[in-house]
């Protein structure tokens, strides 16, 4: 899950998304080095050569894991895998931040943060702006690819929270 996104007014009074993380993907040029350098390989699988690249140990085709930041997965792990995570400190601004998405990467491989944060600021709730971007996302990877990763959002409207501190 990715504390992906914050939404606030800009001084134009414009809606502007604020990304909070990152996707950490294998074939990042630092991530792909510390796997390289854990003895790990980087590749997509090869019946699905256009398809994301993945964590493989080195002589054999395990584990493939999409992504180069995992917690619990000791295989993945003894290549490079890394637990740690990055920080990102942000501030919430109670006059200009009003949204907070917190997703799947699933969400975030064919929606971009700006996008989702239209999409979140034009329902009128929460649980509403949740079920539109996770439709869209769907939507998205049936379009896209042969297959649909993990798809889970939750959204929180900032402005009434913040007003009562």
């Amino acid at each position: 899950v990715l504390f992906r996104s914050v939404g606030h007014t800009d001084e134009n009074h414009k809606l502007v998304a604020k990304d909070l993380s990152r996707d950490h993907k294998p074939d990042d040029a630092d991530e792909k080095e510390r796997i390289l350098k854990a003895g790990g390989r980087v590749a997509p699988l090869e019946s699905w050569p256009e398809g994301p690249h993945r964590v493989w140990l080195k002589e054999d085709d395990l584990p493939g894991l999409a992504m180069s930041r995992s917690i619990g997965d000791g295989v993945a792990h003894s290549v490079g895998v890394s637990a740690v995570p990055e920080i990102m400190k942000h501030t919430f601004n109670s006059k200009s931040d009003e949204y907070f998405i917190v997703a799947s990467d699933g969400v975030w491989e064919f929606i971009s943060s700006q996008e989702a944060l239209n999409i979140v600021s034009a329902m009128p709730t929460p649980k509403a702006a949740a079920e539109q971007l996770c439709k869209i996302a769907v939507d998205r990877w049936a379009e896209e690819e042969p297959v649909c990763d993990d798809i889970t959002a939750l959204v929180i409207f900032l402005q009434p929270v913040l007003q009562f501190q």
